[in-house]
């Protein structure tokens, strides 16, 4: 589905919008090219993060400096599944996924 917006948008398989403006040019004509329009006032933009996108924001920037990981402790999981003395509790899974979950509701 294809909504048109002003003209901008010309569904595939259809002539672009050739309306003509008062003057008797193109609708598109009529409009000032992106470069000429006069720029966004910078006091009049703005920006706000809900507390959740502020902690999430933190969260990825932690996970990216590539310090959250433990070699260590990967290495050990991995020698113990290889074992088969990996030891999988569904309830200390359940809950730290409900306290997890529970702190980015927050």
């Amino acid at each position: 589905m294809v909504d048109r917006i002003d003209g901008l948008i010309t569904p595939p398989g259809t002539q672009p919008n050739t309306q003509t403006s008062r003057q008797g040019s193109p609708a598109s004509e009529a409009r000032p090219a992106p470069s000429e329009r006069p720029p966004a006032t910078p006091e009049t933009d703005s920006v706000s993060l809900t507390e959740s996108a502020r902690q999430l924001s933190e969260l990825a920037s932690e996970a990216s400096s590539g310090d959250a990981v433990d070699i260590g402790r990967v290495e050990d999981v991995r020698q113990a599944i290889d074992d088969g003395t990996y030891q999988i509790n569904p309830q200390q899974i359940a809950e730290r996924l409900l306290a997890t979950e529970d702190s980015i509701g927050e």
